[in-house]
């Protein structure tokens, strides 16, 4: 049967149909996945707060605090912090290595009532920490599989970013193509190369990214922010450091 199709289908047609199951066969396998995304974000108003310096001072907590869900990036410290980055958490998203993050401060942290979600790699990690009421477990194949398809839904060439963005622009991909009718704000956003290389630490306190480390395992920090730029431009997101709203988010 296969070598009869070989025979009358065209080259074309085969590597369509091939792609066509593929992308079938992989929305099937991580259907339950895909649902979560679903029934916990669309339709909602988000805050999705990273863990950029740049909201110090712009008391923005409270007008945070509003949103129907308040997703934070891995971990960032709150504590006395609330004026400007909110006191709310929703949904944690660990996309970083927490091997060499304290037990003791995760579990400290504040945040046992939200959801935790994070590549399955972690999941031996946070299996047992009860730093969250609930834990999703993202595949291994999740990210690699929704750059490739944002690619193709958003129109941008995935390859010329140069390597994998970081986990905030990751979870905006995700709530993207995995939600429906998602009003999504950035809070905590780096517009700028420059304070890119910065971050809130565990001990609230401003530091400095490892270069080396973070280019080793990811793109460009001006790549990832033209491609939110992109996305920004055209009205998917709105971005609470960009200043001029381009949906009705807000």
């Amino acid at each position: 049967m296969k070598n009869t199709l070989k025979r009358l289908l065209p080259l074309t047609v085969r590597s369509l149909i091939f792609k066509v199951g593929s992308e079938v066969n992989w929305i099937m396998h991580h259907r339950s996945t895909i649902n979560n995304f679903h029934e916990c974000f669309s339709g909602k108003k988000i805050a999705l707060i990273g863990s950029s310096p740049s909201l110090t001072g712009q008391m923005a907590g409270l007008e945070i605090d509003q949103y129907d869900v308040c997703i934070r990036v891995n971990f960032p410290r709150n504590r006395g912090m609330e004026s400007d980055r909110g006191s709310r958490t929703d949904f944690i998203y660990a996309g970083a290595n927490f091997e060499f993050v304290p037990r003791d401060w995760l579990q400290e942290s504040g945040w046992q009532n939200a959801i935790l979600v994070t590549s399955v790699n972690n999941k031996r990690y946070f299996q047992d920490i009860s730093c969250a009421e609930k834990k999703i477990y993202l595949p291994i194949s999740f990210n690699l599989k929704t750059i490739k398809r944002a690619s193709k839904c958003l129109s941008f060439d995935y390859r010329q970013l140069g390597g994998m963005p970081r986990s905030g622009v990751m979870f905006v991909l995700f709530l993207l193509l995995y939600s429906r009718k998602a009003k999504i704000t950035l809070y905590g956003f780096s517009t700028d190369s420059v304070s890119a290389l910065s971050t809130i630490s565990p001990l609230s306190e401003v530091m400095l990214y490892d270069t080396a480390k973070l280019l080793n395992a990811h793109c460009e920090p001006h790549a990832e922010i033209e491609l939110l730029k992109y996305i920004w431009s055209a009205g998917l997101i709105n971005w609470y450091e960009m200043g001029i709203s381009r949906n009705d988010s807000g």
